[in-house]
């Protein structure tokens, strides 16, 4: 049995992996340590052999994780650096080790689910979009900022907005906080949808979609693309990886 945890800007979700089986233990917000060390506390000793983490949180997130462990009697944390290729997925960066590990790993989990053609959205902090054909290879990709990082653009970047973060559900904004929330909510459906139909068109067969990350479930039905959400892709991804 494997610990496995994917862990992104903001937050991080724990599961045991059996195979190619996955198991929640559970999800905390990157700066809570407590809610960290109590999630570890409460998990099964027996038949774990290792620990193995995708993360893009940064090195002061990764130390904390390596102390919790240590506390909690766990095996040493393993933590994944994007190969040139592994696990059907050949990498289309120049430099490997610039793609994030949680893209490659979430490309790993859509392959094993759907082994042709593949977008794969993950929406989180940032979004990412990324196209793999028929073979495994890794066509490349695109970034652009997540709901959150929109919103505080326009604080940060203009004098007259100063909005607290709220949730829309409709296009037409009637105040200040409304009309970001809608803003950003549907402005990045849009990009994912332009960016997906581009990305379709590359590939020599209609591609399946994949849609993951926190974002996942609000801009999943403002979609014209009819994408497939599996919210623990990375995590599925991860087992598979650290199987192969």
């Amino acid at each position: 049995m494997i610990l496995l945890a994917d862990v992104g800007n903001s937050r991080q979700k724990w599961a045991l992996g059996e195979g190619h089986a996955l198991g929640a233990l559970g999800q905390v917000v990157n700066d809570d340590p407590g809610a960290l060390a109590a999630l570890l506390a409460g998990c099964p000793r027996a038949g774990l052999r290792r620990t193995v983490i995708a993360s893009v949180a940064g090195e002061s997130v990764n130390s904390l994780i390596r102390e919790a462990l240590a506390l909690a009697r766990l095996p040493t944390a393993e933590f994944v650096a994007t190969p040139a290729r592994a696990a059907g997925i050949l990498v289309g960066y120049d430099n490997p080790g610039q793609l994030g590990c949680d893209r490659f790993l979430a490309m790993v989990g859509a392959r094993a689910r759907y082994p042709g053609p593949l977008v794969v959205a993950d929406c989180g902090t940032a979004v990412t979009l990324d196209a793999v054909d028929g073979d495994g290879r890794h066509l490349g990709g695109a970034i652009l900022p997540g709901r959150r990082l929109m919103r505080e653009a326009l604080v940060h970047g203009t004098r007259g907005v100063r909005v607290e973060a709220i949730e829309v559900a409709e296009v037409f904004g009637h105040d200040t906080a409304a009309g970001v929330a809608s803003g950003s909510l549907y402005g990045l459906a849009g990009a994912i949808d332009g960016i997906t139909a581009r990305m379709s068109a590359a590939l020599a067969e209609a591609p399946a979609l994949v849609i993951t990350g926190g974002d996942a479930t609000a801009l999943e039905p403002l979609l014209k693309h009819r994408y497939h959400n599996h919210p623990d892709l990375v995590l599925e991804g991860l087992v598979k990886y650290a199987d192969s």
